[in-house]
């Protein structure tokens, strides 16, 4: 049973952030906003490529490899 933990919850809310700040840029047209925005993409991208590298060493090697935070005890 697959659980949540602090990555998810994270990676959500930087990709709610990132959007936010895209559209904000685009609305106001500031390049520098968008510029941002994009910089927060990649963040954005880097945890969810660090989140399934993890979630994948772990169901491989049954057991912890690189840290992932869960919220709930097991």
């Amino acid at each position: 049973m697959a659980t949540t933990n602090v990555g998810v919850v994270v990676s959500l809310g930087l990709l709610a952030a990132t959007l936010f700040v895209l559209g904000a840029g685009n609305y106001s047209g500031n390049s520098l906003t968008i510029e941002w925005g994009g910089y927060m993409g990649l963040v954005v991208a880097f945890l969810a490529a660090y989140l399934s590298c993890a979630e994948l060493c772990e169901a491989s090697y049954k057991r912890s490899v690189l840290p992932i935070w869960p919220l709930a005890k097991h």
